[in-house]
């Protein structure tokens, strides 16, 4: 079994610290909160992501997820408008771009705050749910499951 820790766990200034940890315990994987690291997705530059790659690289750590894909955002509603549900499509593209060039082959989509129902009736909810999240899928190669066994996170792999 490989084990992966998130770096939400930790601040970015941490990362020495923690790379020397997770070697000293043979952990050679981690998933990032692309915000930590790219606090506007759509601006994040391929250079400054090739960067991050290298760095864990360098320390025999490989990235193999994201999580928290919509820290510091506001107004994105995956039961929302339609105007919600498409920015929230768009940052999430952004991020998708990110993990791809991270390496990342899943990425997490807890989210509870931007999964809020308290609007739409049971099957909108489910239309919602079933209309954008597998075209975000599409657009970043991923699969998609709608929720992980035991969680109330859906996860998006390759």
């Amino acid at each position: 079994m490989r084990i992966a820790i998130s770096n939400i766990a930790w601040e970015v200034a941490d990362d020495q610290h923690v790379a020397d940890i997770l070697k000293q315990h043979h952990v050679d994987a981690v998933d990032v909160a692309p915000g930590k690291y790219f606090p506007d997705p759509k601006s994040a530059d391929t250079l400054d992501i090739a960067r991050v790659r290298k760095w864990w690289a360098d320390r025999g750590i490989e990235i193999t997820g994201m999580q928290s894909l919509l820290f510091g955002t506001s107004g994105l509603n995956l039961f929302g408008t339609a105007e919600s549900q498409e920015a929230m499509l768009d940052h999430l593209r952004a991020v998708c771009r990110i993990g791809g060039e991270l390496g990342a082959r899943r990425l997490v989509f807890g989210s509870p705050r931007n999964r809020d129902r308290t609007g739409p009736d049971r099957r909108s909810r489910a239309r919602y749910r079933g209309g954008l999240l597998p075209p975000v899928g599409r657009h970043c190669g991923l699969a998609w499951r709608a929720r992980v066994p035991g969680t109330q996170s859906a996860t998006l792999w390759r």
